[in-house]
């Protein structure tokens, strides 16, 4: 059961094709702008490898120094943003 809730969130953003965009006049600290630009591929990376192996789900996640928990974040952050959004599509269809 614990396995299948990356399994279910990716497939919820695959789904949904991400969020609304995020309101104009709230600009992000450039530190965490430059962390959050690599969350959409980092997230459709692990994502492909889940895909693969469904049953390495804590492998994968050790692998890339995350817990289901904090993965689960992941996917949320990318969700909330139309930007991270198309940028995991893209490297989920690459």
């Amino acid at each position: 059961m614990r396995n299948l809730i990356p399994i279910a969130l990716v497939s919820m953003l695959l789904a949904c094709g991400g969020g609304d965009p995020a309101p104009a006049d709230a600009p992000e600290p450039a530190a965490a702008a430059a962390d959050a630009s690599d969350a959409g591929t980092r997230a459709a990376t692990i994502a492909k490898e889940v895909r693969a192996a469904p049953g390495d789900v804590d492998a994968i996640l050790k692998k890339h120094g995350l817990n289901t928990e904090e993965f689960e974040a992941l996917l949320y952050e990318v969700a909330a943003s139309s930007e991270l959004s198309a940028k995991y599509l893209a490297a989920l269809d690459s």
